[in-house]
């Protein structure tokens, strides 16, 4: 069984999902403030007699939000239109805790789309919303330059799983349930740390909406559970009596093996139908296929023109760099990917520096870029360069900005120190740790070196919100965070500088010694060019576009 992810259009958003299987088609949508993630194990149980996809709801896991305050009804919308824009015609559907509002307002409002609707956990108000427990519990999620928010927020994780409401640390709030392990923290801290500010929407929204009157004019068929160890199981009994005759009310054991067993009698019922048409078409998020697995990337800029493939620096991903790929795509249109174990492509089965620029090579030929134009950001030069020496051919032009040239002793210092483990923890460390390293290596180069002679004189870029995707790129797959870059620094550049056949741009800044390898591999590049590296993003792009393009008028 293959977990599959991908990204379809809906007007100006993209909405990710995560499938698995064929057959008819088994929507999975989750709860707030998690993603599809969260339905792993449906995907796994059910892909062998279904196309099972699971759905993030717009403002969580990878799903652009919806504008404004919206509203349960806005959700059901949207959970509409990505249906639509999927071929998704009559379908089975599972809702947890918050979907099930959402489910549930699609059935009422599109009911020839469901041949079943679970709804597991559904929350049934018995008086108006309480505003001073909304505005409690729905705390604002907000960033500072320090990272104390991650602090802050670990914390918040981790009393969700001791308190209900997770606010009111006391006895009598205790809930009686095994706590996850920290892996499954990781998890939900990821989803909730991906929403971060727009965390609230679907979960205020469930928060003020009532499903009764749904509940009393549904037509389509819908099954109301909960599990017996589901804070909202005592929410059964608050089920309309006059409740339309379509709806069910089940409740369902709290050991996981039985639960599967039920909802398996509840899917092999009805009729579903598979999809109608092919994958969807590229938005400004999407994946392509390659022999190594899934590479994520983003499109910047107007679909016209040749692109340029843009490389991130490591650690990290691309998801940081949004505001110089804007800049960048204002000639051209800018193909950002997330490199191997970094973001959301998947890692290589062959780690080393040749398995990464094999990997390169077959990202080229899947975005049918080559020749292509590069711009490579730091230690990702090294991926760069190797394929402009082994493949000129596909390499029209390379920026290397950054280029990491270290000598045998600074090379095993950096194994160490990418050696550290940022597994998930207790504590949370693993967050500041992950933090702190992205936002000292702004400041000095390389990022653990304190002293004076490692200070990078230029302006950093510790802006809080780009830290954060950072971040979140990093602690995706905490157990590869820094495969790509041991792997760029296992080979020396100046035994490849001279075989590279392409034109490089090496930009050059005195006052920031990550800088000082490009001054040197310039001299050793036969087409090499070194020139000073412009202040702004603005100047920047347009110095790179220019060195770029120049060739091609």
């Amino acid at each position: 069984m293959t977990i599959r992810r991908g990204f379809v259009r809906v007007g100006d958003r993209n909405v990710h999902y995560r499938t698995a299987g064929a057959g008819p088609v088994l929507v999975l949508l989750h709860d707030s403030p998690r993603s599809s993630s969260l339905h792993a194990p449906l995907l796994e149980a059910f892909s062998d007699r279904y196309e099972v996809i699971a759905l993030d709801t717009p403002g969580y896991g990878e799903s652009d939000p919806l504008p404004g305050k919206p509203s349960i009804a806005d959700f059901a919308e949207a959970l509409g239109d990505a249906l639509e824009a999927l071929g998704v015609g009559r379908a089975i559907f599972y809702g947890f805790h918050t979907s099930s509002k959402i489910l549930l307002e699609l059935a009422v409002s599109a009911p020839d789309r469901v041949a079943l609707a679970v709804l597991d956990g559904l929350s049934i108000p018995v008086r108006a919303p309480d505003e001073a427990f909304i505005a409690s519990y729905m705390r604002p999620f907000t960033l500072d330059g320090e990272g104390a928010w991650l602090a802050r927020e670990w914390t918040r994780v981790l009393d969700t799983w001791r308190w209900f409401p997770w606010f009111h640390q006391a006895q009598s709030a205790r809930m009686p349930i095994d706590q996850p392990s920290i892996a499954q923290m990781h998890a939900y801290a990821l989803d909730y740390f991906l929403a971060g500010p727009t965390y609230v929407s679907a979960y205020e929204a469930a928060m003020r909406h009532d499903p009764s009157r749904n509940l009393r004019r549904v037509k389509a068929p819908i099954v109301v559970m909960a599990r017996e160890d589901d804070v909202l199981h005592a929410h059964l009994a608050r089920i309309p009596a006059d409740r339309s005759t379509s709806i069910v009310a089940r409740s369902a054991p709290a050991d996981t093996r039985r639960w599967l067993e039920i909802l398996k009698t509840l899917f092999a019922q009805p009729t579903g139908e598979a999809r109608s048409e092919g994958p969807p078409a590229r938005g400004g998020r999407f994946y392509v296929d390659t022999p190594a697995g899934q590479v994520h990337v983003r499109s910047f800029g107007a679909d016209a023109g040749r692109p340029i493939l843009y490389l991130h620096d490591l650690p990290g991903g691309a998801g940081g760099e949004g505001r110089w790929l804007e800049d960048l795509a204002a000639r051209r249109p800018v193909l950002a990917i997330d490199l191997p174990g970094c973001g959301c492509s998947d890692p290589v089965e062959h780690a080393a520096f040749e398995g990464h620029v094999a990997w390169l090579e077959d990202v080229l030929g899947a975005l049918q870029l080559a020749p292509a134009d590069i711009v490579a950001d730091g230690a990702s030069c090294a991926f760069a360069l190797g394929l402009a020496a082994q493949r000129p051919d596909l390499v029209a032009a390379l920026v290397a900005d950054g280029a990491p040239l270290v000598s045998p002793d600074l090379r095993a210092r950096w194994l160490v120190e990418t050696d550290a483990a940022l597994e998930p923890e207790r504590s949370g460390a693993h967050w500041l740790r992950a933090w702190h390293l992205l936002r000292d290596r702004e400041a000095q180069y390389p990022w653990w070196d304190g002293s004076a002679a490692a200070i990078r004189h230029r302006e950093p870029d510790i802006r809080p919100e780009r830290l954060r995707q950072s971040t979140l790129d990093m602690l995706r797959q905490p157990g590869t965070w820094s495969t790509a870059l041991r792997a760029a620094l296992d080979v020396d550049l100046n035994d490849i500088a001279p075989k590279v056949g392409s034109r490089v741009l090496f930009p050059s800044d005195p006052g920031d010694p990550r800088q000082a390898g490009g001054e040197i591999l310039a001299s050793r590049t036969p087409r090499g060019t070194l020139a000073p590296r412009a202040a702004s993003t603005e100047a920047r792009a347009a110095q790179y576009s220019d060195f770029l393009a120049a060739e091609d008028l």
